[in-house]
């Protein structure tokens, strides 16, 4: 046997050694400091009107709020209708939250908590869209921004990293999906 050979049998072995310790130690790997969620109480789920709740994702989904590569060609005033309409739309959230939005139309909202000594939490969501790709509007099932409501969904522009597709929405169109429980906390008078 060449000494080529015995180099590339050599270097087959230990590759194939060290994959394998690397398959045992990932198999056998436990993490520590997991929670596993026992002590978590979670707050009862407060009474909501359905039908709202689908005609005002339905309503978010039509407001276009596009995000271009080139931030200039975003229709600024879209985001304006987008955050006026949450204003109208879910009045208790913004009387008990203090609302900032920064120049790129990023919204910041600040609920203050009944005890400040606690740690606070974050939710995050997004108020964009990718722009629907010219010549593809008749392989949507429905249109982007009609926030048609059908099959047991609202349908809408949906994110996606290689570009916007039609999906149903079933229960959260970013920022505006998360606005219709925690009006609803805040009319039964839930403090965090």
């Amino acid at each position: 046997m060449g000494k080529g050979r015995t180099i590339l049998f050599g270097g087959l072995a230990m590759a194939a050694v060290v994959a394998g310790a690397v398959a045992i130690r990932t198999a056998s790997f436990t993490p520590a400091g997991i929670a596993d969620g026992s002590d978590v109480r979670l707050a009862a789920v407060p009474a909501y009107d359905l039908a709202a709740a689908v005609r005002h994702l339905s309503a978010a989904t039509q407001i276009q709020t596009v995000s271009h590569q080139d931030a200039a060609d975003n229709q600024v005033a879209e985001w304006d209708r987008l955050h006026a309409w949450l204003a109208t739309t879910y009045p208790a959230t913004h009387r008990a939250m203090a609302r900032t939005i920064l120049p790129n139309r990023t919204l910041i909202y600040h609920w203050p908590g009944s005890d400040a000594s606690l740690a606070p939490i974050i939710l995050m969501a997004h108020q964009d869209v990718v722009p629907v790709t010219p010549g593809t509007e008749g392989d949507w099932k429905y249109p982007p921004f009609a926030g048609t409501i059908a099959e047991r969904a609202v349908w809408a522009a949906a994110r996606r990293r290689q570009g916007i597709a039609d999906r149903a929405v079933r229960g959260d169109r970013g920022i505006g999906g998360k606005r219709f429980p925690t009006e609803a906390r805040h009319l039964s008078g839930l403090r965090p």
